[in-house]
């Protein structure tokens, strides 16, 4: 490798430093944050809806997904999607993740999420310099669709407040 190329790829590397809004934890690269959560219909808790999850990582080209049952208080919880990126992390690039999530109850399904993130932290949902461990959700399916926050859709969302059991 020439001194030039040394040079570039050094440059690089410092781009996603510690401070960063784009920089991944130690863990790695956080593609959805972890979430806890209720969905309401008329206010009512809404048993065995079936939340689905999915995204679109730009940097891999990642197509995921994922789901959880809520309970019979129409609870549902969701682990973080880390990821590492190989190489490809130390690449100056946009942190770009296209988020969607569906619910599924009875014969309808609807679109309660969508969110363009531009971020690596835990929680960076929230916007642009938040950040938090996991999401608190709560999905109104009878809502219009609107941008609720960072949030179009029907949910809303907010930093997980620890006294807040997870659901069973």
């Amino acid at each position: 490798m020439t001194g030039r190329r040394i040079a570039l790829a050094m440059a690089g590397l410092t781009l996603l430093r510690p401070g960063d809004p784009r920089a991944e934890t130690e863990e790695g690269m956080v593609i959805f944050s972890a979430l806890r959560g209720v969905v309401l219909a008329r206010g009512r808790p809404v048993p065995g809806a079936r939340v689905v999850r999915s995204w679109h990582w730009g940097l891999t080209d990642e197509r995921g997904g994922d789901a959880a049952v809520t309970d019979a208080e129409g609870r549902f919880g969701l682990p973080a999607v880390v990821r590492r990126g190989g190489l490809r992390r130390w690449l100056p690039h946009e942190p770009f993740v296209e988020q969607t999530i569906d619910v599924v109850h009875g014969s309808a399904t609807q679109a309660v999420w969508m969110l363009d993130r531009r971020n690596y932290r835990p929680g960076g949902e929230l916007g642009p310099e938040r950040s938090a461990s996991a999401l608190a959700v709560t999905i109104e399916l009878d809502a219009p669709l609107a941008h609720r926050g960072p949030v179009y859709g029907r949910a809303t969302i907010a930093p997980l407040d620890p006294a807040v059991p997870p659901p069973a």
